[in-house]
């Protein structure tokens, strides 16, 4: 970590137990995720949000983009069609797991598992995100 990040960290830290502030750790967490370098995503920047439900860490968050993002295996409610929410969740799985596979899809699309079947997946990927990107996520 950079020594800023170092830091930030430890004055989390010290909040945690400090008696004028009222610190209620959430169980809805609001993410800010860049696209992946040398893909359309690059440059972009993509709100997600991720909700521990009660039966956490059994089942996993639910967790969603907020941001639309035209991708074959993301609908237009921001579902993320990806086998760690599901067949290969298990409550040995991190958040870094669950946001470097999201990532990861970012990177390299799975056509043959699509969420929104009416969206073409190898054809139009390597084009629309760009213009997609610009025109919402920045």
């Amino acid at each position: 970590l950079m020594e800023k990040d170092k830091r930030i960290l430890e004055e989390l830290r010290s909040l945690v137990n400090f008696e004028i502030l009222f610190f209620n750790i959430s169980a809805f967490w609001k993410i800010l995720m860049e696209g992946p370098p040398d893909t359309p995503y690059e440059k972009g920047v993509f709100e997600l949000f991720c909700q521990f439900g009660p039966d956490y860490p059994v089942k996993p968050p639910l967790v969603r983009f907020v941001t639309p993002v035209y991708h074959c295996n993301i609908n237009s409610v921001g579902r993320i069609c990806h086998n760690i929410f599901d067949r290969n969740y298990n409550a040995h799985i991190t958040m870094r797991d669950i946001f470097n596979a999201v990532f990861g899809l970012l990177i390299v699309p799975e056509p043959e598992d699509p969420l929104d079947r009416l969206k073409p997946s190898q054809t139009l990927w390597p084009f629309h995100p760009n213009s997609w990107r610009r025109l919402i996520a920045g």
